[in-house]
């Protein structure tokens, strides 16, 4: 007198908007963002597609035409020069005559130039001095120090154990 069921249910739009980009951006790169639209509908669309870009410069025209068949998915390709450090927000949007769909996504940035990592040692009763020289173009906002100070040597081990299992490729291999 007992039962079981099993329903499974699909919930979608008829036209989704997808952005396809990288984690990160570094300063200066160009880089071409891809949007992917995808046509659920029972008829074929012509549909605009936009992408708006804050903190970076659009290089090719931030908005497409495309015509997608029913059922079909297309990608659309836009280049932009990036400019900002902290983070770039980029904002698609794909519109036909009857649905429409838009995604926003805030991508984190990094200056241009090389991640350098100074380590000194030794003793002191009661203070010690440091000298940092940093490029001349090096501001405010593209420097960033970070002071660990550990009792011995054991302490930066264990520091330089997660450096190493993340270099090059986020593996343990090394």
């Amino acid at each position: 007198k007992v039962g079981q069921t099993i329903n499974k249910v699909i919930a979608r739009k008829n036209l989704m908007a997808r952005l396809e980009c990288p984690r990160t951006f570094t300063e200066r790169d160009r880089v071409t963002i891809s949007g992917v639209i995808h046509n659920y509908l029972p008829t074929p669309k012509q549909c605009v597609c936009r992408l708006k870009v804050k903190n970076s410069k659009l290089i090719t025209p931030y908005e497409q035409v495309i015509n997608l068949k029913p059922g079909e998915d297309k990608r659309v390709d836009w280049q932009i020069k990036v400019t900002a450090i902290d983070k770039v927000t980029l904002e698609l949007a794909a519109l036909t005559d009857e649905e429409s769909d838009a995604m926003r996504l805030d991508i984190p940035g990094e200056p241009h130039g090389v991640k350098l990592r100074d380590s000194k040692s030794g003793g002191t009763a009661d203070k010690a001095d440091i000298t940092l020289t940093l490029p001349d173009s090096t501001g405010p906002q593209r420097a960033k120090l970070i002071l660990r100070v550990k009792p011995t040597l054991a302490g930066s081990m264990l520091e330089s154990l997660e450096y190493l299992a993340g270099y090059p490729y986020g593996c343990v291999e090394q």
